[in-house]
């Protein structure tokens, strides 16, 4: 499996490019999934990805920390079809709701309105 040094380095380079070009670049926590094909060891990966990209070991101007919501955001709650459409991957329009709070509240504090 990719370790989870991978994706992260692939994160630093994109932060690194986006932000080089001017742009502020705002993280959003990674939900979780359980399609027929999921990463091994997804939910450990994302729990640890999650945690570095709130806690700024990972570079970004901001966080919309969405894994936090209850309703989306736990272990087996992308199973939930209140939420998310039948792949086990994606939101569904109410998923999709929850995370707009987040994202309302980053956009704020960097002053896009």
């Amino acid at each position: 499996p990719v370790s989870i040094a991978t994706p992260e380095a692939d994160w630093q380079t994109y932060a690194g490019l986006v932000q080089a070009d001017g742009f502020d670049l705002i993280g959003l926590t990674l939900l979780p999934r359980s399609d027929p094909t999921p990463a091994i060891d997804f939910e450990t990966r994302r729990g640890t990805f999650n945690s570095h990209l709130v806690s700024g070991a990972l570079t970004r101007d901001a966080v919309a920390d969405v894994a936090s919501a209850d309703e989306i955001g736990d272990d087996d709650d992308d199973l939930d079809l209140t939420y998310y459409h039948n792949d086990g991957v994606h939101l569904n329009t109410a998923g999709q709701l929850i995370e707009v709070p987040y994202i309302e509240a980053v956009l704020n504090t960097l002053g896009v309105s």
